[in-house]
């Protein structure tokens, strides 16, 4: 219908306002706003600048898969079910299958070299490893590697470097970042036997990725006000974006400085803490209910219920929910102190209510500015043990 045909009454500026404030990007595609006349067609492409749309939904066969980074060709995921990592192009096509049978991979960065650091599993005297491994393929039938015993890079020549996450440093990495001049942080998380591990408190463990040398730490817990948990994190120039998973937070440290500078979410008050549990407390709330209750649990947009992963780039902040199953984009003021502004929800596509499923996890911007989440499949059954899971990937309104 051309814009003679459509009453003037339906090309005012107030009612097209009106209308599309209604409808997110999914609905205004299926609806064929930009049929109706080139009015509506521009006044639509105006409201979507700078949103998302689905490109590809439910892509890969994936098992206990939470991590997924950029890579030169696309991006590459930690399938840890399947002891494995896989690379997608950037059309969500499975591109190779690196390390096969590579021991528990977890988190995991590329480094732009044919090499990436990934997390492993913990080594015969239970402390977890760092290792650069190179990103090839290896024998689908051989054994599990790197194995127990192995301490050095001599040990395997797939191996080039090495770092022991020893008592010095908490002992689960939940999330790898590089700067620009090579520095290492790693996102950790104690699981260990002391009170305040027993309590998942986290912190920032800097390292130089050169030589493995350990620099200094941030983040670190003395109180309720410390990471909790927490899950994923992002670097960029100065500035290190935290999930704080179970304080329902992101926080922005200068990584050179240590400082924290921002804090985003809901500032209602948490449950209570034992900062040093005793019998009967060595857990935190979470562990014991899986539905607690905590007044900082929001859908409110800039607040959020269990943020996963995150990811920056040119001022928007991408934050995946597990618990919240969705991504937000927000847009952060250019001295990243000021107001923040929520410029799209993304719903998981599988909606659900059921712990484990349809829940969003690892978040990644590929070079074509696409926006790639890992999640819980939608699966009525499956095996005991398993978490199958799959990748969504959104493209920016235009392309």
């Amino acid at each position: 219908m051309t814009a003679t045909r459509v009453h003037r009454a339906l090309r005012t500026e107030d009612l097209l306002a009106c209308v599309l404030s209604q409808l997110d990007v999914a609905d205004g595609c299926k609806q064929r706003l930009v049929s109706v006349c080139t009015v509506w067609r521009d006044a639509w492409r105006r409201c979507c600048k700078d949103k998302y749309r689905a490109m590809r939904l439910h892509v890969g066969d994936l098992d206990h898969c939470d991590y997924a980074v950029t890579s030169p060709n696309g991006v590459i995921v930690s399938d840890y079910g399947h002891s494995r990592l896989v690379e997608y192009s950037s059309h969500g096509s499975e591109r190779a299958v690196y390390c096969q049978k590579f021991r528990d991979p977890n988190a995991l960065i590329c480094c732009g070299d044919g090499t990436a650091w990934v997390a492993c599993a913990r080594d015969s005297s239970n402390c977890w490893r760092l290792v650069r491994v190179k990103l090839g393929r290896c024998h689908p039938d051989g054994p599990l590697w790197p194995n127990d015993g192995w301490q050095s890079p001599s040990d395997d020549s797939r191996v080039l470097q090495l770092i022991v996450l020893r008592e010095s440093h908490l002992d689960f990495p939940r999330g790898l970042a590089l700067s620009d001049d090579n520095k290492l942080l790693v996102l950790n998380v104690g699981t260990k036997s002391s009170p305040a591990e027993r309590n998942r408190v986290g912190q920032v463990d800097v390292f130089d990725a050169a030589t493995g040398a350990a620099l200094y730490s941030f983040g670190q817990a003395t109180s309720s006000d410390g990471l909790r948990d927490p899950r994923g994190m992002a670097v960029s120039g100065d500035l290190c974006f935290v999930c704080d998973t179970w304080n329902q937070l992101v926080k922005i440290f200068n990584w050179r400085t240590r400082e924290l500078v921002k804090i985003i979410g809901s500032r209602a008050v948490g449950p209570p803490w034992a900062d040093n549990p005793g019998p009967g407390e060595e857990y935190a709330y979470w562990n014991i209910d899986y539905n607690y209750t905590d007044a900082r649990k929001s859908v409110a947009p800039g607040e959020f219920c269990e943020p996963f992963d995150v990811a920056f780039r040119d001022g928007k902040l991408y934050v995946s929910e597990y618990g919240g199953r969705r991504i937000q984009i927000l847009k952060l003021s250019d001295d990243i102190r000021g107001p923040v502004e929520c410029l799209q929800i993304i719903p998981s596509p599988d909606g659900g209510t059921e712990r484990g499923r349809c829940k969003l996890t690892g978040l990644c911007l590929d070079a074509n500015n696409r926006l790639w989440c890992t999640g819980r499949s939608a699966v009525e059954e499956y095996p005991e043990g398993t978490f199958p899971t799959c990748l969504h990937i959104y493209t920016p309104f235009g392309y």
